[in-house]
């Protein structure tokens, strides 16, 4: 296993989002956030809210070019462990969907649902 095998591939997203399935990945991640913005995209996959922020925010994210930022997605019932370690490391009330904006290993910017296309990463 390589370094990012701990990361899966979404095949059937539009956006190749990088899914965080461990928290072993999520703090691989968080150092990243030293270096590069780190945009966490927490998503449930039975919410039709969620699938319908989904879309709008990879339309957003087709339309520029991020090339210091990495794009994480995490499926939170299928991942609850890493979704519940995200609150408690950074002390943001779980919602779903949300997306959260790190920064040296720190959260700058988050929101969720509808309002998560309205922050500018």
């Amino acid at each position: 296993m390589g370094l990012f095998d701990i990361f899966s591939k979404n095949e059937a997203s539009t956006y190749k989002w990088n899914f965080i399935e461990s928290t072993e990945a999520l703090s691989f991640v968080i150092e990243q956030s030293e270096n590069k913005t780190v945009v966490l995209v927490k998503h449930s996959t039975r919410c039709g809210i969620s699938a319908s922020v989904l879309r709008k925010l990879e339309a957003k994210i087709a339309e520029s070019e991020y090339p210091n930022h990495l794009f994480y997605m995490i499926k939170v019932i299928e991942n609850r462990d890493v979704s519940n370690k995200i609150t408690s490391k950074f002390g943001v009330q779980h919602e779903s969907p949300q997306l959260l904006v790190l920064k040296n290993k720190a959260v700058q910017q988050h929101g969720s649902h509808y309002n998560m296309l309205e922050i500018n990463f």
